[in-house]
């Protein structure tokens, strides 16, 4: 019978078969990008076919969306007539699935992350590097602002209807506001693309970050089925992760020895808001507070988003310290 953890280990896989082959192409400098591509598509497919011979139709319906939603992440930011109609395609796959019963929300909600993830990863380490055009802490601190809001209103839905409701809802923001994002990254010289490219990283992709957190979010609700751990998901990856910075910025205290771009008082501002999530799962939440408190605080490298970073180590620690 199918779980949870074959579904994992079968969309690692295929991450990593999608990312061999973009490697594959970024090597050969494109010159067999078709084929690489279509190759790598066909073996997610048949992979995943074996690895669910027990249960032919959830292997189908997993396979087209991650499918779906790698073809959809190859057209992000390029052009928009090949973007919308990929997106739209995508999201009716989702809806028909979800509606009638074909796959279990949350093995949907697993496929696309790792279907956007991975191929985003791969364009994010091997063809994006962080600029060192200064950030202005006041719009640095406004996208925090706007981050600790989205969290506020993701833990108000958690908290008004039942779980399976909950991220029904949170899986049609998700998709609403990456439709936005990725629509506006085609649509080069607009203005509201200008408008908004002023509060993003220099450098990175338009809507990576956002893109990572959500995709993060999705990735965890697919994994665990509990109200309290995913709230305190939430005041890890979207208040203590903002707060770092916004504290961070605003008192001078000392940097930290190993990394001089982050501070000892962003640090254990991470600490004291992660350690909230004590009235929501215990003391292990002391634990989660200052494993991923030091992970944030490390100099992982300006290819590496910390929130897709924070969000596999806490998907990881609740497996170590709960799940398991």
């Amino acid at each position: 019978m199918m779980n949870l953890f074959s579904i994992y280990a079968s969309a690692f896989l295929i991450s990593a078969i999608a990312i061999v082959f973009y490697v594959f192409e970024y090597v050969l400098k494109s010159r067999y990008s078709n084929i690489a591509w279509n190759a790598g598509i066909l073996s997610a497919g048949v992979l995943l076919f074996y690895l669910f011979a027990s249960k032919p139709e959830y292997a189908v319906a997993f396979a087209l969306v991650l499918v779906l939603s790698m073809l959809q992440v190859h057209f992000y930011g390029l052009r928009t007539r090949r973007f919308i109609p990929s997106l739209i395609i995508l999201e009716a796959v989702l809806a028909g699935l979800i509606i009638f019963g074909l796959i279990p929300l949350q093995y949907c909600l697993v496929a696309l992350a790792f279907g956007i993830l991975g191929p985003f990863l791969y364009r994010t380490i091997w063809q994006h590097r962080i600029g060192s055009k200064k950030i202005y802490s006041s719009i640095e601190i406004s996208r925090d602002l706007v981050q600790i809001a989205v969290g506020a209103l993701l833990i108000i839905i958690l908290l008004s209807v039942k779980f399976e409701y909950a991220i029904a809802i949170i899986l049609i923001l998700v998709m609403t506001s990456y439709s936005i994002n990725g629509t506006l990254s085609t649509l080069k010289g607009s203005n509201m693309l200008r408008i908004f490219s002023k509060i993003e990283k220099p450098g990175v992709i338009y809507g990576q970050g956002a893109l990572f957190i959500s995709m993060g979010l999705i990735l965890f609700l697919g994994a665990f089925k509990s109200v309290n751990l995913s709230i305190f998901f939430i005041i890890t990856l979207y208040f203590a992760d903002a707060i770092a910075t916004i504290v961070g910025l605003s008192i001078r205290w000392p940097r930290l020895p190993y990394n001089k771009k982050k501070s000892v008082a962003g640090t254990l501002g991470f600490f004291a808001c992660a350690s909230l999530g004590y009235f929501f799962i215990g003391p292990y939440a002391f634990a989660f507070a200052a494993l991923l408190a030091v992970l944030e605080s490390l100099p992982l490298g300006n290819r590496l988003d910390d929130n897709i970073i924070l969000s596999i180590a806490f998907i990881l620690l609740s497996y170590i310290f709960i799940a398991g």
